[in-house]
């Protein structure tokens, strides 16, 4: 995205907006003479995604809206490290989850299909003796939400 981003800027199509903070991005505004301005409107389709099945978030106490930590999770050592210790144990998980099926009642209502998959959120940086180990993190639900007392 950041080569993109770039490329645009290079091109004139996109200038920066304000000042990039410690907590805050820089944006972005195409200027009145960008062709991007003179573009046909397009039609845009919302693609499927899901979130990695291992995830390192740092910064907020809560995990949900704390953001990726991508510089580690990009990291080759690290993601290499993840990929032999950290995915197959989710994947494993998840493989055997599938082979089971599940109702649950959410709003008092049965569900036709629930596909129970799981993905695991670490929040601690690997080791200081630079072992790449993980330590801190719980597994949290990724296609699916249990019903709370309240609504079901």
């Amino acid at each position: 995205m950041s080569q993109t981003v770039q490329a645009l800027k290079d091109m004139g199509w996109l200038e920066g907006v304000g000042l990039r903070t410690k907590n805050r991005q820089l944006r972005y505004v195409a200027p009145s003479s960008s062709p991007m301005r003179k573009i046909a409107s397009f039609k845009v389709d919302e693609l499927i995604w899901y979130q990695p099945v291992v995830q390192i978030r740092r910064g907020k106490t809560d995990v949900e809206k704390a953001p990726f930590y991508t510089e580690l999770m990009a990291n080759p050592k690290q993601k290499a490290w993840n990929a032999k210790h950290l995915l197959p144990v989710m994947a494993d998980l998840n493989d055997k989850l599938a082979d089971h099926n599940f109702t649950l009642f959410p709003f008092g209502k049965e569900d036709d299909y629930v596909q129970v998959q799981y993905y695991r959120i670490y929040t601690n940086l690997p080791q200081s003796d630079g072992s790449p180990w993980l330590t801190h993190g719980r597994i949290y639900p990724q296609t699916f939400r249990i019903p709370s007392k309240q609504k079901g």
